[in-house]
């Protein structure tokens, strides 16, 4: 083998290496907008990741063991470019066929019959590699363990790209077809420069393979008939997942990862979500509030219930947030309003201020995020609250004692803080205003279209940090909530772009 030869067959390594982790990191923007940022879709993809690459490893060291050519190397290289264009065209059909397994085994489905032909195909690429580079027995340890360190050098880089450079600036199909066409680029060359066998050296054969690869790429994404009701004015990836402003009916909302998170109505601007209402109607209430921290901006519909001689502390975790409210849902900070770019739990381990009104409205994908509904994450919020301070949280969940999500909870509520109180517009699976007061006396004068909901929340289990099965807890209302949310906006509102 020749020097040149050797060199790019390591490069061709380092980059399978690295499409493999853009793969697991991409697939999670894939299922995220249709089954949130749960446990279940990381389980999932990475079971599916090791499981195919485990079997790729066992195949492809069969395979070349009776056939160590370089063409079915590079022509392994090519089958895996080709399958991962098919996956992202059929995507969307794939992820509304496997809807039907639910948000626990809907994401395994999904993941298996996207990713594992691509991964159990690059899983191939080690033991040929090795087996390719390998002429005597005694150099198969330095061999095989130089192309291993490639591969996982090709992985850490792929991991620190997807995650810092490419989401942030490309849509994940544009990624996807950047890191195919790569694939294609290296198995055509590789094949041009691998020597005496006949394939490799029949450039009509190269020219073949690249042109079934752009008929491939040319075949159009299978979609799925777009919502009558329903239109989707803008869509991003975010840091934190796919963002979308859509039109629904009469109201315009903010979907983050397949779950609202603020809607208006168009005409006016006005809050169209009841909890909204019932925080304005709080805040109008308790005028000697001065100082108040606003956990999660959302399109920014609270912030006209505020005064202007009240310091607000805003902190929203997503900087495209901002704009979007601003540009969506007509949000314009007053010089009253800080908005400081932070996670909330992160933004108050480093502050020392404190607060005579705290809002909490941080709900994600699936659930209020782990470490925002933990004993430990609820004593935090304690310590940053005047002798007579408030936490107010949008809680999304059912009234009724069955519900060992909202018990949960509660009871981790009721831990830390000496007076909780839930309110709720109606009876059944709603988002609820949860009161956490300092003051053991405090007995807030409840709306007409809200009532108390008396939670007995010995069915509950304690949260903390250590222990938190939250996700596992809200499956039920998550089901629910997004077949609420198809039939009123239809699939388009959880597809990525």
């Amino acid at each position: 083998m020749t020097k040149f030869k050797t060199y790019y067959l390591y490069f061709t390594v380092f980059v399978t290496g690295a499409v493999v982790l853009i793969i697991e990191i991409l697939g999670t923007r894939i299922l995220a907008p249709f089954y949130g940022t749960t446990i279940f879709v990381w389980s999932s993809l990475l079971s599916v990741a090791l499981g195919f690459l485990a079997l790729g490893y066992w195949v492809g060291g069969i395979w070349v063991d009776r056939k160590p050519s370089f063409s079915n190397f590079y022509g392994i290289v090519f089958l895996a470019a080709t399958t991962l264009v098919l996956a992202i065209k059929l995507n969307r059909v794939v992820l509304v066929f496997s809807d039907q397994f639910g948000l626990k085994f809907g994401p395994l489905i999904a993941s298996v019959l996207l990713f594992a032909i691509p991964l159990f195909l690059l899983g191939m690429i080690t033991p040929f590699a090795i087996r390719l580079r390998t002429k005597l027995i005694e150099n198969v340890g330095t061999r095989s363990g130089g192309i291993f360190a490639i591969a996982t050098i090709g992985s850490l880089i792929g991991a620190l790209l997807s995650g810092f450079f490419l989401i942030p600036i490309l849509s994940i199909t544009n990624i996807f077809y950047i890191t195919t066409l790569l694939l294609v680029v290296i198995s055509v060359l590789g094949l041009l420069i691998s020597g005496k066998e006949q394939i490799s050296g029949n450039r009509y054969r190269c020219l073949l393979l690249f042109l079934i690869f752009l008929a491939v790429l040319s075949i159009p994404l299978f979609n799925i008939e777009a919502h009558k009701n329903s239109r989707i004015l803008f869509q991003k990836q975010g840091f934190y997942g796919d963002i979308k402003v859509v039109e629904i009916g009469e109201s315009r909302c903010l979907v983050v990862n397949g779950m609202t998170q603020t809607c208006v109505k168009i005409e006016t601007y006005d809050g169209g979500l009841s909890y909204i209402e019932e925080i304005g109607r709080i805040l109008a209430l308790r005028p000697q509030d001065k100082d108040i921290l606003l956990l999660g901006l959302g399109g920014g519909s609270i912030m006209s219930f505020f005064s202007e001689i009240q310091e607000i502390d805003i902190i929203e975790i997503a900087p495209k947030i901002i704009h979007i409210a601003e540009r969506f849902f007509n949000f314009h900070p007053d010089l009253n309003q800080r908005i400081i770019i932070d996670d909330a739990r992160s933004f108050l381990r480093r502050t020392d201020k404190k607060y005579d009104l705290i809002i909490a409205d941080v709900f994600s994908a699936t659930t209020i995020p782990l470490h925002l509904s933990t004993k430990e994450y609820f004593e935090l919020l304690k310590s940053h609250l005047h002798s007579e301070g408030l936490v107010l949280f949008n809680f999304i969940g059912r009234t009724g004692p069955e519900d060992r999500y909202t018990t949960s909870f509660v009871r981790t509520l009721r831990s830390v803080f000496p007076s909780v109180i839930i309110t709720s517009p109606v009876p059944g699976l709603q988002s609820m205003v949860l009161h956490a007061s300092v003051d053991e006396s405090y007995a807030p004068r409840i709306g007409e279209e809200f009532y108390e909901v008396p939670v007995a929340d010995d069915m509950g289990i304690l949260l903390t940090d250590n222990k938190n099965p939250l996700e596992l807890l809200a499956l039920p209302n998550l089901e629910v909530l997004r077949r609420n949310l198809k039939s009123s906006g239809g699939f388009d509102l959880f597809f990525t772009n």
